[in-house]
Protein backbone atom coordinates (compact mmCIF):
# COMPACT_ATOMS: atom_id res chain seq x y z
CA UNK A 1 0.00 0.00 0.00
CA UNK A 2 1.34 3.29 -0.94
CA UNK A 3 0.07 6.34 1.31
CA UNK A 4 0.72 9.86 0.48
CA UNK A 5 0.91 12.94 3.34
CA UNK A 6 -0.86 15.66 1.74
CA UNK A 7 0.69 19.15 2.42
CA UNK A 8 -0.36 22.88 1.47
CA UNK A 9 1.34 22.46 -1.69
CA UNK A 10 0.18 19.26 -3.08
CA UNK A 11 1.95 16.95 -5.97
CA UNK A 12 0.01 15.29 -8.51
CA UNK A 13 1.78 12.40 -10.22
CA UNK A 14 1.55 11.97 -13.79
CA UNK A 15 3.41 8.59 -14.70
CA UNK A 16 4.76 7.95 -18.07
CA UNK A 17 5.80 3.92 -18.95
CA UNK A 18 6.71 2.35 -22.39
CA UNK A 19 5.55 -0.97 -20.67
CA UNK A 20 2.42 0.51 -19.91
CA UNK A 21 2.30 2.58 -23.87
CA UNK A 22 2.73 -1.38 -24.85
CA UNK A 23 -0.23 -2.87 -22.62
CA UNK A 24 -2.49 -0.57 -23.22
CA UNK A 25 -1.60 -1.03 -26.91
CA UNK A 26 -2.26 -4.25 -26.49
CA UNK A 27 -5.36 -3.76 -24.74
CA UNK A 28 -6.83 -2.12 -27.62
CA UNK A 29 -6.35 -4.52 -30.27
CA UNK A 30 -8.38 -6.94 -28.35
CA UNK A 31 -11.08 -4.66 -27.70
CA UNK A 32 -11.21 -4.15 -31.13
CA UNK A 33 -12.82 -7.44 -31.73
CA UNK A 34 -16.06 -7.37 -33.92
CA UNK A 35 -16.96 -10.46 -31.71
CA UNK A 36 -19.71 -9.22 -29.71
CA UNK A 37 -18.97 -11.08 -26.32
CA UNK A 38 -21.28 -11.66 -23.74
CA UNK A 39 -21.57 -10.48 -20.23
CA UNK A 40 -19.66 -13.70 -18.81
CA UNK A 41 -17.05 -13.75 -21.41
CA UNK A 42 -13.46 -12.20 -21.00
CA UNK A 43 -13.70 -12.40 -17.57
CA UNK A 44 -10.42 -12.67 -14.99
CA UNK A 45 -9.87 -14.65 -12.01
CA UNK A 46 -7.29 -13.73 -9.62
CA UNK A 47 -5.90 -15.88 -7.00
CA UNK A 48 -4.70 -13.62 -4.25
CA UNK A 49 -3.13 -16.57 -2.01
CA UNK A 50 -0.38 -16.90 -5.18
CA UNK A 51 0.43 -12.68 -5.71
CA UNK A 52 3.76 -11.76 -5.13
CA UNK A 53 5.63 -8.60 -4.45
CA UNK A 54 5.93 -5.69 -7.20
CA UNK A 55 7.43 -2.43 -7.15
CA UNK A 56 6.41 0.69 -9.49
CA UNK A 57 9.72 1.08 -11.14
CA UNK A 58 9.02 -2.08 -12.87
CA UNK A 59 6.26 -0.88 -14.88
CA UNK A 60 7.25 3.24 -14.41
CA UNK A 61 10.07 4.41 -16.03
CA UNK A 62 9.42 8.37 -15.21
CA UNK A 63 7.54 10.62 -13.33
CA UNK A 64 6.68 14.09 -13.46
CA UNK A 65 5.50 15.88 -10.28
CA UNK A 66 2.66 18.92 -10.75
CA UNK A 67 2.11 21.35 -8.43
CA UNK A 68 -1.47 22.03 -7.66
CA UNK A 69 -1.34 25.53 -6.90
CA UNK A 70 1.02 27.65 -4.94
CA UNK A 71 -1.27 30.71 -3.99
CA UNK A 72 -2.44 30.80 -0.34
CA UNK A 73 -6.34 30.88 -2.09
CA UNK A 74 -5.63 27.18 -3.59
CA UNK A 75 -3.80 25.58 -0.39
CA UNK A 76 -5.58 22.25 0.47
CA UNK A 77 -5.66 21.39 4.02
CA UNK A 78 -7.41 17.73 3.89
CA UNK A 79 -8.25 16.48 0.14
CA UNK A 80 -10.99 14.14 -0.24
CA UNK A 81 -12.07 12.97 -3.64
CA UNK A 82 -9.63 14.04 -6.46
CA UNK A 83 -11.39 13.32 -10.01
CA UNK A 84 -10.32 14.47 -13.64
CA UNK A 85 -11.94 16.00 -16.64
CA UNK A 86 -11.71 14.89 -20.63
CA UNK A 87 -9.62 18.15 -20.65
CA UNK A 88 -7.10 16.82 -17.95
CA UNK A 89 -8.24 19.35 -15.29
CA UNK A 90 -8.03 18.81 -11.83
CA UNK A 91 -10.94 18.17 -9.18
CA UNK A 92 -10.47 18.18 -5.53
CA UNK A 93 -12.24 18.84 -2.52
CA UNK A 94 -11.07 19.83 0.49
CA UNK A 95 -12.78 17.93 3.68
CA UNK A 96 -11.90 20.48 5.69
CA UNK A 97 -12.87 23.87 4.13
CA UNK A 98 -15.45 21.99 2.27
CA UNK A 99 -14.81 23.51 -0.63
CA UNK A 100 -14.05 22.32 -4.79
CA UNK A 101 -10.68 23.53 -6.05
CA UNK A 102 -10.11 23.29 -9.95
CA UNK A 103 -6.90 23.16 -11.12
CA UNK A 104 -5.73 23.20 -14.44
CA UNK A 105 -3.45 19.99 -16.35
CA UNK A 106 -0.27 22.44 -15.31
CA UNK A 107 -2.11 23.13 -11.73
CA UNK A 108 -2.35 26.34 -11.48
CA UNK A 109 -5.75 26.52 -9.93
CA UNK A 110 -8.28 27.98 -12.66
CA UNK A 111 -11.03 28.42 -9.67
CA UNK A 112 -12.70 27.47 -6.57
CA UNK A 113 -16.10 26.78 -5.78
CA UNK A 114 -16.73 27.91 -1.72
CA UNK A 115 -19.23 26.99 0.65
CA UNK A 116 -21.83 30.51 1.37
CA UNK A 117 -24.58 30.02 3.13
CA UNK A 118 -27.69 27.35 3.35
CA UNK A 119 -29.75 30.04 0.52
CA UNK A 120 -30.86 29.11 -3.34
CA UNK A 121 -27.47 28.13 -5.05
CA UNK A 122 -25.23 27.69 -1.74
CA UNK A 123 -23.96 25.06 -0.12
CA UNK A 124 -22.01 24.76 3.35
CA UNK A 125 -20.34 21.08 3.08
CA UNK A 126 -19.71 19.05 -0.16
CA UNK A 127 -20.53 15.51 1.04
CA UNK A 128 -19.73 14.07 -2.70
CA UNK A 129 -18.95 15.45 -5.75
CA UNK A 130 -19.41 14.22 -9.68
CA UNK A 131 -18.45 15.09 -12.90
CA UNK A 132 -21.17 14.86 -15.86
CA UNK A 133 -19.67 15.39 -19.43
CA UNK A 134 -20.83 19.08 -19.09
CA UNK A 135 -21.59 20.02 -15.82
CA UNK A 136 -20.31 19.44 -11.79
CA UNK A 137 -22.85 17.98 -9.33
CA UNK A 138 -22.21 18.54 -5.12
CA UNK A 139 -24.26 16.82 -2.84
CA UNK A 140 -24.45 18.64 0.88
CA UNK A 141 -25.75 16.24 2.65
CA UNK A 142 -26.08 18.86 5.76
CA UNK A 143 -28.86 21.30 3.91
CA UNK A 144 -30.08 17.99 2.24
CA UNK A 145 -29.73 19.05 -1.53
CA UNK A 146 -27.74 18.68 -4.92
CA UNK A 147 -26.42 21.88 -6.58
CA UNK A 148 -25.27 21.72 -10.53
CA UNK A 149 -22.37 23.92 -11.78
CA UNK A 150 -21.16 24.03 -15.36
CA UNK A 151 -17.28 23.17 -16.03
CA UNK A 152 -16.63 27.06 -15.61
CA UNK A 153 -18.17 27.14 -11.85
CA UNK A 154 -21.55 28.75 -12.91
CA UNK A 155 -24.25 27.69 -11.20
CA UNK A 156 -27.36 26.27 -12.82
CA UNK A 157 -30.05 24.67 -11.01
CA UNK A 158 -30.12 22.68 -7.31
CA UNK A 159 -32.74 19.97 -5.68
CA UNK A 160 -33.87 18.92 -2.43
CA UNK A 161 -32.37 15.24 -1.38
CA UNK A 162 -33.33 14.70 1.89
CA UNK A 163 -32.14 10.82 1.88
CA UNK A 164 -28.55 11.19 3.12
CA UNK A 165 -25.97 9.14 0.65
CA UNK A 166 -22.04 8.85 1.25
CA UNK A 167 -21.91 8.61 -2.17
CA UNK A 168 -23.97 9.61 -5.21
CA UNK A 169 -24.18 9.57 -9.13
CA UNK A 170 -27.22 11.84 -11.11
CA UNK A 171 -28.03 11.35 -14.51
CA UNK A 172 -30.80 12.37 -16.89
CA UNK A 173 -34.04 11.65 -14.57
CA UNK A 174 -32.30 9.18 -12.27
CA UNK A 175 -30.18 9.17 -8.87
CA UNK A 176 -27.81 6.26 -7.94
CA UNK A 177 -26.92 6.36 -4.61
CA UNK A 178 -24.27 3.29 -2.37
CA UNK A 179 -26.54 2.57 0.85
CA UNK A 180 -23.43 2.21 3.44
CA UNK A 181 -24.65 -1.10 4.26
CA UNK A 182 -27.83 0.44 6.38
CA UNK A 183 -30.26 -1.76 7.24
CA UNK A 184 -33.24 0.16 6.08
CA UNK A 185 -32.33 -0.47 2.65
CA UNK A 186 -34.10 -3.96 2.19
CA UNK A 187 -30.70 -5.11 1.90
CA UNK A 188 -29.20 -3.81 -1.41
CA UNK A 189 -25.66 -1.84 -1.78
CA UNK A 190 -27.45 0.39 -4.53
CA UNK A 191 -30.60 2.64 -4.77
CA UNK A 192 -31.53 4.05 -8.28
CA UNK A 193 -34.17 7.03 -7.62
CA UNK A 194 -36.26 7.71 -10.45
CA UNK A 195 -36.79 11.76 -10.27
CA UNK A 196 -39.75 11.77 -12.20
CA UNK A 197 -41.92 9.48 -10.17
CA UNK A 198 -40.33 9.09 -6.84
CA UNK A 199 -39.85 5.22 -6.93
CA UNK A 200 -37.02 3.06 -6.41
CA UNK A 201 -35.58 -0.01 -7.04
CA UNK A 202 -32.58 -1.49 -5.37
CA UNK A 203 -29.36 -3.55 -6.97
CA UNK A 204 -26.86 -5.98 -5.77
CA UNK A 205 -28.02 -7.43 -2.64
CA UNK A 206 -24.76 -7.55 0.17
CA UNK A 207 -24.20 -10.17 3.24
CA UNK A 208 -25.72 -9.87 6.33
CA UNK A 209 -22.77 -9.66 8.03
CA UNK A 210 -21.60 -6.70 6.59
CA UNK A 211 -25.02 -4.89 7.57
CA UNK A 212 -24.90 -1.77 9.26
CA UNK A 213 -20.94 -1.75 9.34
CA UNK A 214 -20.61 1.89 10.12
CA UNK A 215 -20.20 5.29 8.00
CA UNK A 216 -16.92 5.47 6.86
CA UNK A 217 -15.00 8.08 4.89
CA UNK A 218 -13.86 6.94 1.38
CA UNK A 219 -12.03 8.75 -1.39
CA UNK A 220 -13.80 7.56 -4.23
CA UNK A 221 -16.98 7.58 -5.52
CA UNK A 222 -18.68 6.76 -8.55
CA UNK A 223 -17.05 7.11 -11.93
CA UNK A 224 -18.93 8.06 -15.12
CA UNK A 225 -16.59 6.41 -18.05
CA UNK A 226 -17.42 8.73 -20.87
CA UNK A 227 -15.74 6.20 -23.62
CA UNK A 228 -18.51 3.31 -22.96
CA UNK A 229 -20.77 5.01 -21.05
CA UNK A 230 -21.13 3.27 -17.58
CA UNK A 231 -21.35 3.98 -14.04
CA UNK A 232 -18.13 2.28 -12.29
CA UNK A 233 -17.89 2.12 -8.21
CA UNK A 234 -15.32 0.23 -6.21
CA UNK A 235 -17.55 -1.02 -2.72
CA UNK A 236 -16.09 -0.67 0.18
CA UNK A 237 -14.83 -3.23 2.42
CA UNK A 238 -15.06 -5.63 -0.48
Amino acid sequence: MLTFKWCEITPFFRFYSMKLITLFTLVFIISCSPKNPSINEGLISIDLDKSEIGYISEIVTEIDYVLLGSESSSYLSEPGKIKFDENKNIYVSDNVGHSLFVYKPSGELNYSLIPSGKGPSEFVSISDFNLLDDSILILDNAIGKILKFDLFGNFIEEFKFRDKSTHFFKKNEYLLKFTSYRSDYDGFNFLKYNLIDGSSLGFVPYPNEKESIGNFSYQYSFINNLRDNLVYYNIPYS
